[in-house]
């Protein structure tokens, strides 16, 4: 009797620890799968600063074809929800200032999207920290029917404006 108690115990032991490791996995199973529907389906409105060898070669000859005209251009991505700004002081003379960049955001109201950035003026040539010229992948969340440029907080429009 005493062994048919203990052959019970340990067969509930058994079962209840099978129970338990089935359901913590079934547990870790959900959250991995959870995870990855949210981290594979949240595509929010964001603003990246990216590396020339980034970008694909229709940016890059954008890019080499406006590098000399100093402003804010763009580069639309057809069939992609992304476009590049590359922000550039163009050419600069010695004995004039150049500009540099920072603070470069995105936000969205309904269906416009508005990107700002910050511009100031200096002489400082040789000033690493400066950023003269800066490529910036624009990641949409959704389709918009506007893009609005704002430089220092005021309004602004594109010097050029490229694509596929």
């Amino acid at each position: 009797m005493l062994e048919a108690n203990l052959e019970c115990s340990l067969h509930l032991l058994v079962s209840a620890k099978t129970t338990i490791r089935e359901e913590s996995m079934k547990r870790t199973g959900a959250m991995i799968l959870g995870l990855l529907i949210l981290t594979g389906c949240s595509k929010d409105l964001a603003v990246t600063e990216v590396s020339m060898d980034q970008a694909s070669k229709g940016v890059r000859e954008f890019v080499q074809e406006v590098e000399g005209q100093g402003g804010a251009h763009l580069y639309e991505v057809g069939g992609k929800k992304e476009a590049y700004l590359f922000l550039t002081s163009g050419v600069v003379n010695m004995g004039e200032e150049a500009s540099h960049f920072s603070n470069v955001k995105t936000e969205s109201h309904g269906d416009t999207v508005t990107i700002s950035f910050s511009r100031e003026w200096t002489e400082d040539y040789w000033n690493d920290n400066l950023q003269y010229h800066s490529l910036y992948r624009i990641t949409f969340d959704q389709d918009y029917d506007v893009i609005e440029l704002y430089e220092n907080e005021s309004p602004s429009s594109f010097t050029v404006v490229g694509g596929e």
